[in-house]
């Protein structure tokens, strides 16, 4: 009786030890599963698409089997070049694109010059949310100054149209730099050369 009592308890206790890792499991599996399925679908009306006459689908989803994370750690591999190896011995190059996930963000991959010249074309596609998170997270500027950098851009774009697409402004300012340029090189050089020691950054 005691024999039956320590087998039971014995279970019990590796059930609990066992089961979270069952789960684990079972939720990789299961994210492998419905993120090949995912592909596969996609892939399949993405090749279909020329002759269905569709005029936006959607790029192949890379699988992966982690949530969130996505392909990221497949990604980071050692070698140089062995995600894409890997990649491209199963996923068809004729797709010029597919979508991965790094980092918990979805990326899509161009790698057709068809498809680099077609987004090169696009108005729609634009650079805010890079930008947003490149002066957030990189140059770790508050929101108020993100948002008056956001807000410059109308003149900005302004600026551009008006100043730096006609020859004859481009010549005027590259002449006026260049004549900055000299003075400050002239000045700098003449400092320098008065320093008993001159130091890397001078």
């Amino acid at each position: 009786m005691d024999r039956l009592k320590d087998f039971q308890s014995a279970y019990h206790i590796s059930l609990y030890v066992v089961s979270p890792f069952v789960l684990i499991a079972a939720l990789l599996s299961a994210t492998r599963l419905y993120t090949t399925w995912c592909y596969y679908r996609a892939l399949k009306q993405f090749t279909e698409s020329p002759q269905a006459g569709k005029q936006y689908v959607e790029a192949p989803q890379i699988p992966y089997t982690l949530p969130f994370l996505g392909n990221t750690i497949s990604f980071l591999a050692p070698r140089p070049g062995a995600f894409w190896e890997q990649l491209f011995s199963w996923h068809p190059r004729s797709t010029g694109v597919c979508t991965l996930i790094i980092g918990g963000v979805r990326t899509h991959i161009l790698f057709s010059p068809t498809a680099v010249q077609a987004l090169f074309k696009a108005r729609a596609p634009s650079r805010v949310k890079f930008e947003r998170e490149l002066f957030a997270k990189v140059f770790e500027l508050p929101q108020d100054q993100i948002a008056n950098a956001e807000a410059g851009k109308h003149m900005e774009h302004e600026m551009n149209a008006q100043y730096l697409t006609k020859h004859e402004r481009v010549n005027e300012l590259t002449a006026h730099f260049t004549r900055v340029l000299e003075l400050v090189l002239n000045r700098d050089a003449q400092d320098v050369v008065a320093l008993p020691e001159t130091g890397l950054y001078d």
